[in-house]
């Protein structure tokens, strides 16, 4: 019940979409003060409520009632303050489970999360290299697959050296669990870049006095287009497929991969269901063999008795075949003579 009331709290929206100041500081001070010293249980879990609930209050949801201002809060509703207050609360907590380590790390995969959705909103700029570090074998399973998981969200199989990383920790991982996991987000990040998730425009953080520059009608009209093409399974299919031709780096990286060994015959044929969706089949090859010149040359064949024969013949042209000679047999006839 304690922990259901900061999730409530965090979906107190105005007409705007727009959490109200109140609770979002009433969530800061939550997280900031708390005390559990004098407690023998562990209250990560509440933790894991309390930075969930103010990374969900600190980004606007979706309205379709367009209000220029907050009418329940006076001032700027993009608090740049209370922005870095939260943002230094969640630094810390992670800094803590770093150094004293909560079960399974769950504060710093909520503490990941939270990070994860302040980026989607364009509160946060991404940072990749705090996601790799997550992803070296010294971590938790459990935080390295969160890492990877948001890492392929982040359309790393577009960038040569994220996929290359990936991929050769799919094959040289000794745990089951981490190749299992890895080939599922691998499944979501395809079917994400398929209905065009990844080439959505993100909002980035600017400055509220910032000149905004509009797009041309053209481009947006195209992009429309584009996605609307990606709303049935076979415009999905084929948007993929054109995005996949041209990445030579993930295509030599999943060939590779389906033909491993150390690999569980299922991760295999999972891996060779995305290369069947991903890229189109060829029912044919086409093999290029390099021929020698064709300039006739002269041979040379010994047939016997001192004998040789020498006559123009093309390189790819067969030896000839010389029949055996034959055995000779001599026969007398002559005339009967009886005594």
């Amino acid at each position: 019940m304690k922990c259901a009331i900061p999730v409530a709290m965090s979906r107190i929206r105005d007409p705007g979409a727009i959490c109200l100041r109140s609770v979002r500081k009433t969530l800061l001070s939550l997280l900031r003060y708390n005390e559990n010293s004098s407690n023998p249980y562990s209250d990560s879990l509440w933790i894991v409520k309390l930075l969930e609930s103010l990374a969900a209050s600190l980004v606007p949801a979706q309205s379709e009632i367009e209000v220029p201002y907050n009418v329940y809060d006076d001032g700027d509703q993009r608090d740049t303050g209370l922005r870095k207050a939260a943002m230094a609360e969640i630094e810390r907590h992670q800094r803590m489970d770093r150094w004293i380590p909560s079960f399974q790390n769950v504060v710093t995969r909520a503490c990941l999360e939270a990070k994860q959705t302040m980026i989607k909103a364009g509160l946060l700029k991404e940072d990749l290299r705090e996601l790799m570090l997550y992803t070296r074998g010294s971590n938790l399973d459990l935080v390295r697959v969160q890492a990877f998981r948001i890492l392929l969200q982040k359309d790393a199989v577009s960038r040569e050296p994220l996929t290359r990383y990936v991929f050769e920790t799919l094959i040289t991982a000794n745990s089951l669990f981490i190749k299992s996991s890895l080939i599922s987000s691998l499944t979501l990040a395809i079917a994400m870049k398929a209905v065009g998730s990844h080439d959505e425009e993100q909002v980035q953080p600017t400055d509220i006095n910032e000149m905004i520059v509009e797009e041309d009608v053209t481009d947006r009209a195209e992009e429309r287009k584009a996605k609307f093409g990606r709303e049935n399974v076979n415009g999905a299919i084929k948007a993929l497929r054109s995005a996949c031709s041209s990445n030579v780096s993930f295509r030599a990286c999943i060939w590779l991969a389906t033909r491993c060994t150390e690999l569980d015959i299922s991760l295999r044929l999972i891996l060779l269901d995305i290369c069947r969706l991903a890229f189109e089949f060829k029912s044919s090859l086409l093999v290029v063999l390099k021929f020698r010149n064709n300039t006739p040359r002269l041979m040379a064949s010994i047939v016997g008795k001192g004998r040789v024969i020498i006559r123009k013949q093309l390189p790819l042209a067969s030896k000839p075949v010389l029949k055996p000679a034959g055995f000779k047999i001599k026969l007398k006839l002559g005339a009967h003579t009886e005594n």
